[in-house]
């Protein structure tokens, strides 16, 4: 432990000891190569409580969606995130047959943890997605990806979702320093936010 680096989050440092003590158990019994384990029952280090996370503003989340210089399918993007609270990877993945836009409802089957899913899209994301089906993809077939580039039949590209975020908002006008910190508790809020 104190050859640990500290700055790996104190979670990660209880996972390492977690480990460790499963194979000094293993070690006891049954390879027998040990009398007893060295550490301790119950004996595991403490879990800080994390500064909270932060968030988009509604005036910052207003500026990000009006500014014409991020893409469209991005701004999208980011709004329908915001407002629904879906993972980034089954944002990225949504097909419009996952979506029924006359009554305005969202059905996930396939999800991170396997348990489908399914509410009432709140109006104005729904409304957003009937004008982005009907101007932008308006040929789109059950199985097409909802968030593409038009013309292109590629989902968006979400792994380096937090540093486009960045862009955009620096783009926007948005000048809050708080989202734009690197530190590693901040990286974590932007990327769990996008």
């Amino acid at each position: 432990m104190a050859n640990m680096s500290e700055g790996k989050p104190a979670s990660t440092r209880r996972h390492v000891v977690q480990v460790v003590r499963r194979v000094l158990a293993l070690a006891v019994y049954p390879a027998r190569h040990i009398k007893e384990n060295p550490i301790p029952r119950g004996w595991l280090p403490k879990v800080k409580p994390s500064k909270a996370f932060t968030h988009l503003h509604p005036d910052e989340d207003r500026a990000l969606l009006a500014c014409r210089e991020v893409a469209l399918v991005r701004r999208l993007f980011f709004g329908m995130l915001a407002r629904e609270g879906l993972r980034r990877d089954e944002l990225g993945g949504l097909r419009w047959k996952d979506l029924d836009l006359g009554c305005g409802h969202i059905m996930l089957d396939e999800n991170k943890t396997d348990d489908p899913r399914g509410w009432a899209l709140d109006p104005g994301v729904a409304r957003a997605l009937r004008t982005w089906k009907a101007v932008h993809h308006p040929n789109a077939t059950p199985d097409d990806f909802v968030f593409c580039e038009p013309g292109s039949s590629a989902s968006l590209y979400t792994f380096h979702l937090a540093d486009e975020l960045r862009r955009d908002l620096h783009d926007a006008g948005v000048t809050r320093p708080a989202l734009f910190e690197r530190g590693l508790r901040t990286e974590r809020a932007i990327d769990r936010a996008s």
